[in-house]
């Protein structure tokens, strides 16, 4: 967000709890309550809100929603972890798991309707997600629950601008804030590009370059990586099958080569932005550990890893330190952090049309007997 000083609460209350906070608040306007002036327009823009969800649900048609299901009868925070579980009139259950930058793990949404084995006809989910997330991981990892990012979630609280109330005018100019800084990457270099751009970028990226090649389909993947150098957000282009690498007569390894775009938020030591893109190569080994063997065997040990590509040659480079673990990078190529949008797009769709030589290469350097065949 931006670092000019403000006095909106959710600049400076930006936690996950904070927005739990924020619906459950919200939502409570639903219930069977008459209210005047400007809470009776927050009731309509909680039942409103309670509508959105349950129509976001594939089992849910408007024809089929009876008043009571627009009545909120009960609201609970963290009920066996569930961030936010609402209880409507209709006994219909809408858990919210609410994330601000962080993601779902061990199976946490499964295991949220797990509590209700008695009553799953009755019990649906919603995925409020404002942060960095790629809606193809969403849609592969979260089935079941209806992805209510930050895109749908701007477009609902923008229509609500004549409601008098401090807590939710803080709160809908903080998504709408948000949100337009997420496409303020057009028109800066990628030195000046925010944690909040990057995920604007992503997406346009994903939308405007055709991912779908011979050795790919269609899919990509993007999420922040922690580490202790401070952690990048990253996309992957991973192609479909495995690669063969024969050690012995008896040992074979499988990996998978993959694209890794990675964009690391800096600043300098004045506190100024000084972003940095680069585009990886790396291999990801699914069977087997003889890791340096495997390395060495595709790099052949030069630095440098040249595609051609419409008569222009892209050149790779070794990076720092070669790694030797189950993920390496083996290639870098450093992108222009003074570069705009339009040059790091024109880049990554070269390095992409160049995906299918990329692989092959690799490929023949290991074993012929790859599952990633050009047809």
């Amino acid at each position: 967000m931006s670092e000019e000083l403000t006095n909106n609460l959710f600049n400076y209350a930006t936690s996950e709890l904070s927005q739990d906070a924020f619906l459950c608040w919200l939502l409570s306007y639903a219930q069977e309550k008459k209210y005047s002036g400007d809470d009776a327009k927050l009731k309509k823009c909680a039942q409103s809100l309670i509508k959105v969800f349950l129509l976001g649900q594939k089992s849910i048609f408007e024809k089929d929603l009876i008043e009571e299901d627009l009545i909120v009868k009960k609201i609970e925070k963290q009920w066996k972890y569930i961030d936010v579980l609402v209880t409507l009139e209709s006994d219909k259950k809408i858990i919210i798991e609410d994330k601000t930058y962080t993601t779902d793990h061990d199976n946490q949404l499964e295991r949220y309707k797990d509590e209700f084995t008695n009553e799953a006809d009755n019990v649906y989910g919603v995925y409020y997600k404002t942060g960095f997330c790629c809606e193809t991981i969403i849609n592969d990892m979260y089935k079941g629950y209806y992805f209510f990012n930050l895109e749908r979630i701007k477009e609902f609280f923008e229509k609500y601008d004549d409601i008098d109330n401090a807590i939710f005018n803080n709160y809908r100019d903080f998504i709408m804030e948000y949100h337009k800084e997420r496409n303020n990457f057009i028109g800066l270099p990628v030195s000046k590009w925010t944690p909040t751009m990057i995920q604007g970028f992503y997406d346009n990226l994903v939308k405007k370059i055709k991912l779908k090649g011979k050795l790919t389909d269609g899919h990509c993947g993007y999420g922040y990586v922690p580490n202790k150098s401070g952690g990048f957000y990253g996309l992957w282009l991973i192609p479909k099958g495995e690669s063969n690498f024969k050690i012995n007569k008896e040992q074979t390894m499988k990996y998978i080569p993959y694209i890794q775009m990675q964009f690391e938020a800096k600043k300098d030591l004045n506190g100024k932005q000084q972003s940095t893109m680069k585009i990886c190569l790396k291999i990801e080994v699914k069977e087997g550990d003889d890791y340096i063997n495997l390395r060495n065997e595709i790099t052949k040990g030069e630095r440098i890893f040249e595609v051609n590509l419409d008569n222009e040659t892209i050149k790779f480079e070794k990076p720092q330190h070669w790694g030797s673990g189950r993920t390496m990078t083996l290639y870098e190529l450093d992108l222009n952090n003074e570069g705009e949008y339009t040059e790091v797009k024109q880049v990554f769709e070269k390095v992409f049309k160049s995906f299918d030589e990329i692989y092959e290469k690799i490929g023949k350097r290991t074993s012929e007997e790859s599952d990633l065949k050009i047809s």
